[in-house]
């Protein structure tokens, strides 16, 4: 599968995901819009403050590309294209195949 030689984190809410990075460095983020406590949009703006750098990708059925493209994510994907366009917009943003 697509992830397999990754190390995926996953958590239940916003807030956690913010606490972990606070603490922690990753190499990609992946997001949808709609999610527990803080919606996608805001926590794409709450990790910007944390670091400017790291990729964000964001998935979501709502149509808010440019929205998310303006609070700083790298990438945007509708869920209707997700599994057939995951794994090029991932190397896109400079993740290494590990395959």
């Amino acid at each position: 599968g697509l992830f397999i030689d990754y190390e995926v984190l996953p958590f239940s809410s916003s807030v956690e995901a913010i606490d972990f990075l606070r603490q922690h460095r990753v190499d990609l983020i992946l997001t949808a819009y709609l999610v527990p406590q803080i919606d996608g949009l805001h926590l794409i703006s709450l990790v910007r403050h944390l670091n400017a750098r790291v990729p964000i990708l964001m998935l979501s059925h709502v149509p808010i590309k440019a929205d998310a493209l303006a609070r700083g994510a790298s990438a945007f994907l509708a869920k209707s294209v997700l599994w057939t366009q995951l794994g090029s917009v991932i190397r896109e943003l400079g993740m290494p195949s590990r395959a």
